[in-house]
């Protein structure tokens, strides 16, 4: 690892954990768009990923001080672990698929230590995913407080947005640290009291009730970046973003709720969100395919028919997206 001399870094540190995908240079090019210009002070960016699409990583190159990517092949799960699913067994979210996350995201905590004990840490700490779409600028704040994380108020379901976040380098750590807190400390207490923890008999738990849990335990505080970002998922050979739900506005923090009422940045995000909610009645706008047995209760048959009959028409053709994006630029 090449050495620097700084030892009181005031600069950002971006942290990307999980598979690269044959469609995340479009990821990386939005992140070059619309995130890296607003960062702070040079830029360091780090990577864990499972082999496969290793070049697309060289995009980065030119807009960072250093890039770091470790590609590890992914690892043997015990039967014990792949059993981690009580009270999640009807979930999308496959039991493997939570732990190679956590696992990607644990070990992109671990090269964020390693490049820390030599530059220092970090003024801010930024973590995402190879497969976002950021349509517009990411709403970044002048100053970072200490024991704060920032999420999205879109699409936080029974917890809280778990696919972007930023914060102070000592708050990341800790998010960073999530699948051992799973394993440790969440899933043992989980089977000790199932009702009391998922308040009530009919609940399940999903990757986002982990992070809210563990944002609680740690006494973290949480304040909202009005940033969207799209999800991307290739279906038959063509690229779509999973836009935002109509739904996900569910949020264990109710302040972010009520702040956004008054920060006139909200404005903005609302405006963008409504923009994207309404090319969800588009005839190209298709089903998730995991939602397709789903069972709904009276209260989704409703929003059904409320929202016209798309309540889970959602993933938007990429070409559309960026189209929106130059509409509301």
């Amino acid at each position: 690892m090449v050495q620097i001399d700084n030892k009181n870094n005031s600069g950002t540190l971006l942290c990307v954990s999980s598979v690269i995908r044959s469609f995340s240079d479009l990821a990386f090019k939005s992140i070059i768009k619309n995130l890296l210009p607003f960062l702070q002070g040079p830029i360091d960016i780090i990577g864990h990923s499972p082999p496969g699409n290793e070049k697309a990583i060289e995009i980065l190159k030119p807009y960072c001080r250093r890039l770091l990517w470790k590609f590890v092949d992914d690892p043997q799960f015990t039967e014990k672990e792949l059993g981690m699913d009580y009270r999640a067994e009807k979930c999308y979210n496959v039991m493997k698929n939570n732990l190679l996350q956590w696992h990607s995201l644990e070990q992109c905590g671990f090269l964020k230590k390693e490049i820390e004990n030599e530059i220092g840490p970090a003024s801010t700490v930024i973590w995402t995913r190879p497969d976002l779409l950021f349509l517009w600028p990411v709403d970044l704040p002048a100053n970072i407080p200490s024991q704060t994380i920032f999420l999205s108020p879109h699409d936080m379901w029974n917890g809280v947005n778990d696919r972007f976040c930023f914060g102070d380098s000592k708050t990341l750590s800790l998010r960073m640290d999530q699948a051992r807190y799973f394993k440790n400390e969440w899933y043992p207490r989980l089977k000790q009291n199932p009702d009391r923890i998922l308040n009530g008999k009919n609940t399940v738990w999903i990757p986002e009730t982990i992070l809210s849990s563990l944002i609680r335990d740690r006494k973290l505080n949480v304040k909202p970046t009005y940033t969207i970002f799209c999800r991307l998922k290739d279906i038959g050979g063509r690229v779509y973003g999973i836009t935002p739900h109509r739904r996900g506005f569910r949020s264990d923090f109710p302040d972010i709720i009520r702040r956004m009422k008054r920060d006139p940045s909200a404005k903005q995000f609302l405006l963008r969100l409504a923009r994207l909610f309404a090319q969800q009645r588009d005839d190209l706008t298709i089903v998730d395919p995991r939602s397709i047995n789903q069972k709904f209760n009276w209260l989704q048959k409703l929003d059904q028919l409320l929202a016209g009959g798309n309540f889970i028409k959602r993933l938007v053709l990429v070409e559309t997206l960026l189209e929106i994006e130059s509409e509301l630029s």
